[in-house]
């Protein structure tokens, strides 16, 4: 999975921007991800079922879990429209 940024948001952008925040880039690697649709109310089933598959398979998560904002609440006011990428960093 890329995820990229305008070529001028840049770890130094960041921290000459947004106060209290900094920038670092993730290691690539493998990952479990699974899409929630929908309000975040009930996210806590996407981590569970990401997590349970994760397991089922034989896989060993590493590092913490991130949550990519596709579709955020600045980009739409539908609960129903907000898409969410539950991801699970792996080992090799």
């Amino acid at each position: 999975m890329l995820i990229t940024q305008p070529p001028e948001v840049t770890p130094e952008w960041v921290s000459r921007t947004l106060e209290g925040w900094t920038a670092r880039q993730l290691p690539a690697g493998r990952a479990a991800v699974l899409v929630h649709v929908g309000a975040y109310t009930d996210i806590a089933s996407t981590h569970a079922a990401l997590t349970a598959w994760t397991m089922q398979h034989g896989h060993v998560a590493s590092g913490s879990v991130r949550e990519v904002y596709v579709v955020a609440p600045d980009r739409t006011d539908k609960p129903e429209a907000l898409r969410t990428e539950v991801v699970v960093p792996l080992e090799s």
